[in-house]
């Protein structure tokens, strides 16, 4: 039954599949469906500007230069004209009856909508092209739409400050940010939200700008200022706080491929690659220009009189990937993978473009040479991985470590004094009874079965010291010392490592390699030879010297001619505030990406940015200070169909936090969090499955850290690029592989099963059930009302604290039924005083609830 079934599915999928495959498809009857086509936009519509780009998007994957499924191109004029094997798909003049409509917006007789995978055309894009074709479909001869395009797009075009236009609401907006998103939503017809609540304000404000949420106390004070100055002062004292350099330095992180190995098969640990971690938030902190912050990571090393901070910022590109494994070609085949890896990551990171692209050949869309990629490739072909000296670890983790390896000696010892036992004492037993049976045994090496026949007292020394290896190779129980003892002593791969006195960064090889273009991308198959040269769409290199280097490049790229550099940063802000960006596609902005849906607004803020000095603190406190960031996220069912990514910012985004502030909004509500800023990587707790599974390449991530330094914060964690740290995992972590612009945010069932069982979870639960006990000790309510507030930065409910309560009174018989269970669910720490223990113990079930709640890891 359960094959048939599958059989059915398939059928069906293969079916849709093919019915999507193409605009190609025969041709129906234009009666049926005319009536769902609806009215495009009146107005003079521009090809070049805007249904080309929408063409290169949707369409060009299976109807471009590459491809031509049902005969169908429609990356050139002559060849969309003529239509496919079904005939026209553009009719000049006749929206309603050209196929290529219909398909992109399912009003065919299949009802499927076009391109069959990937993003859809949004609404106004398909009202741009039905009006495009009512208008007769105009489409320059002098454009070449199967070439890159050049300075018209929009991102190649410098930025022009606009002016902030005139809105009608004008009490609503604070700065001209709201002035450019009113001017939006009064051009639709659309009100703004209302203003979220002030719990809600501190709360997201605090979990943007920190990671963090806000206290009892920091909410009851600002619920409570009535002055007008309040928020703009919560602002300052967040911005303020050495708490933002850790949540807005792990968005950067995520860019660098931040992690504490070095991947591929042996990913051998990086025990210096904190330094550069803290260097970022550091940055952050002391609000460094983002121009001088380009600077030292991409040529710190360069600058003139160069000293440790510059060279130490270098690490950026010394985060990518390493193998030293093998040697001459298979050696040289990764260090050129590394300097692609630089060249990709910094186009992505600062350009926004995907340089990659072009590494095997032109890029199709932008115009980006092959060559022009090895020209590229030519700036970082010449760095080498370096070591630099670095100041002493900080007088806490020298004493950790002296803890460490006291504990990590006394436990060897024991190890030691086992195995010996075993030998001593054990294993002469075991081996009397097993030479007994093991005569009349079959499949025993021969070698051994002449030994057994031969009396003991005649047996010669050999044969004795072979018959027992043979055994205690046979024995598990002796395996497993001994693999305990080897991992531990000889391999040393838990052995505590002494506080590094160095920091990784890159440096000039002091002997220049040659560059040239490598055919279809194979670095053993040189082309014509390149020198270092930026790519000629964007404004032309200043040189220093004779030949450019990678300092040269880095003040090229934060040029404010630079099109590019000053639209990303603030897009990626916007993004970390919003969810989304003003440019949806973060990491692309070239032809194939989506246009901004606020061209003028990105512009502004971006030579803003410019003019603030390249101030990162100055441009999120105008963003937050902004009514358009106030707005409640609340649901808007009038605006679900019209609107139904919030593109026209018409209300707040409600956003699952990130991964690392999962695990720290929970140890902060329950008062385990550790709150030092810097310092080498931890290791959290792992799972009890996944701790015993000794085959695991790199042991040293296995053992959890002492005391209250497994409570520090997610920024610090170990990132081992072969084995992920699974929470992290769970809630869409950063791959540390590749450089990461936008992390997902998936919503599965296991997420809860981590809230609910994950070491560090349960401990937070226990932590947070002591907690109310030991600070409330008013009735039911008022202890349900401060969990809420400790959580969820907001008092509870009159239905919540009644359900609350129903679930307590399950917890608590369930409990004084289960005494066993509820040891195991106090743990070793004390109760307050008075406390039953089955009492105790369903409070942590309470706890546990709260933390499992889609609100508590959702920014409002």
């Amino acid at each position: 039954m359960k094959s048939t079934w599958f059989l059915i599915v398939y059928l069906l999928a293969l079916r849709a599949t093919t019915e999507m495959d193409c605009l190609g498809s025969p041709a129906v009857d234009s009666s049926a469906v005319s009536s769902k086509l609806e009215a495009p936009v009146q107005r003079k519509i521009d090809f070049t500007n805007e249904i080309k780009p929408i063409l290169a998007a949707r369409c060009y994957e299976c109807h471009g230069p590459d491809k031509t499924k049902s005969g169908l191109r429609l990356d050139r004029r002559d060849h969309a004209m003529k239509g496919g094997d079904s005939g026209l798909v553009i009719l000049p003049g006749n929206q309603a009856e050209s196929l290529v409509v219909r398909y992109v917006t399912g009003a065919n007789e299949t009802q499927i909508k076009m391109p069959p995978m990937g993003d859809r055309l949004s609404t106004e894009q398909i009202d741009l092209l039905k009006a495009w074709i009512d208008q007769g479909a105009n489409w320059p001869a002098d454009t070449e739409p199967d070439k890159p395009r050049g300075p018209d797009h929009w991102s190649f075009k410098p930025p022009q400050r606009p002016l902030v236009p005139r809105v009608h609401a004008q009490s609503w907006g604070r700065n001209p940010i709201d002035a450019f998103v009113l001017a939006r939503l009064e051009k639709e017809n659309v009100p703004p939200a209302k203003v979220a609540d002030r719990s809600t304000l501190i709360h997201r404000l605090s979990l943007d700008l920190l990671g963090l949420p806000p206290t009892r106390q920091e909410v009851s004070d600002f619920v409570n200022d009535e002055a007008p100055a309040a928020y703009d002062n919560l602002i300052d004292r967040l911005l303020a706080s050495p708490h933002f350099g850790e949540r807005w330095g792990r968005h950067w992180l995520d860019l660098a491929r931040y992690a504490d190995s070095d991947g591929y098969e042996d990913d051998k640990f990086r025990p210096d690659a904190w330094r550069f971690r803290d260097w970022v938030v550091d940055a952050y902190n002391r609000d460094m220009p983002f121009d001088q912050f380009t600077l030292f990571q991409l040529a710190g090393d360069l600058l003139p009189g160069t000293n440790y901070e510059q060279k130490l910022a270098t690490g950026f590109h010394r985060m990518t990937l390493s193998n030293n494994a093998g040697a001459g070609g298979v050696k040289e085949e990764y260090r050129v993978k590394a300097v692609k890896d630089r060249i990709n990551t910094t186009g992505t990171v600062w350009l926004g473009l995907s340089f990659g692209c072009a590494e095997c050949h032109s890029h199709k869309y932008d115009p980006l040479s092959q060559r022009e990629y090895y020209e590229l490739y030519a700036f970082f072909n010449n760095l080498e991985d370096a070591g630099t000296p670095a100041p002493p670890a900080p007088v806490r983790y020298v004493r950790e470590y002296e803890e460490a390896t006291r504990l990590f000696n006394q436990q060897l010892r024991k190890t030691q004094a086992a195995v010996a036992d075993y030998e001593n004492k054990v294993l002469p037993l075991k081996q009397q009874q097993w030479e007994e049976t093991a005569k009349q045994s079959q499949g025993l090496p021969e070698s051994i079965q002449q030994i057994l026949v031969v009396a003991k007292d005649q047996r010669t020394r050999e044969q004795r010291s072979e018959l027992t290896k043979y055994f205690r190779a046979m024995d598990s129980d002796y395996a497993k010392l001994k693999m305990a003892l080897f991992v531990g002593d000889e391999v040393g791969n838990n052995r505590p490592l002494p506080p590094s006195d160095k920091a990784i960064v890159i440096a000039a090889n002091l002997s220049p390699r040659k560059s040239y273009v490598q055919k279809q991308g194979d670095f053993l198959r040189n082309g014509v030879e390149v020198e270092p040269v930026t790519p000629a769409f964007l404004p032309p290199l200043k040189l220093r010297g004779h030949q450019a280097d990678r300092l040269d490049l880095a003040t090229w790229i934060v040029d404010p001619r630079n099109p590019l550099t000053s639209r990303v940063a603030v897009n990626q802000i916007w993004q970390h505030l919003f969810g989304q960006g003003l440019v949806p596609t973060v990491d692309n902005f070239g032809v194939k990406g989506d246009r901004p849906s606020h061209p003028e607004l990105l512009d502004w803020l971006a030579t803003e940015f410019i003019a603030r000095g390249w101030s990162r603190k100055s441009m999120i406190r105008l963003v937050v200070s902004s009514s358009t960031y106030r707005q409640s996220s609340q649901y808007r069912p009038e605006l679900i169909e019209r609107d139904p990514s919030n593109t026209l910012l018409a209300r707040q985004n409600r956003l699952r936090l990130e991964a690392e502030c999962v695990r720290d909004v929970a140890l902060a509500a329950s008062g385990l969090l550790n709150p030092e800023v810097g310092g080498p990587s931890f290791q959290p707790p792992l799972p009890t499955a996944l701790s015993n599974l000794k085959e695991l390449k790199n042991e040293r991530f296995m053992e959890p850290s002492p005391g209250q330094h497994r409570y520090r914060r997610g920024v610090y964690v170990n990132v081992q690029r072969t084995f992920s740290f699974p929470m992290l995992m769970m809630f869409d972590g950063a791959d540390a592989n590749v450089c990461c612009v936008r992390r997902d945010r998936s919503n599965t069932p296991l997420q809860a099963l981590t809230l609910m069982n994950d070491p560090a979870f349960f401990e937070a639960a226990q932590a947070l059930g002591r907690r109310v006990l030991r600070e409330c000790d008013g009735d039911f309510a008022d202890r349900i009302d401060h969990l809420y507030q400790l959580c969820l930065a907001r008092p509870a409910q009159r239905q919540e604290v009644a359900e609350m309560e129903a679930l307590f009174s399950e917890e608590l018989n369930l409990c004084r039924s289960n005494p066993e269970s509820v040891e195991e669910m106090l743990g070793q720490q004390s109760l307050p005083g008075g406390i039953e223990k089955a009492e105790a113990a369903a409070w942590i079930g309470l706890a546990r609830t709260v933390l499992n709640l889609d609100e508590f890891i959702t920014r409002q």
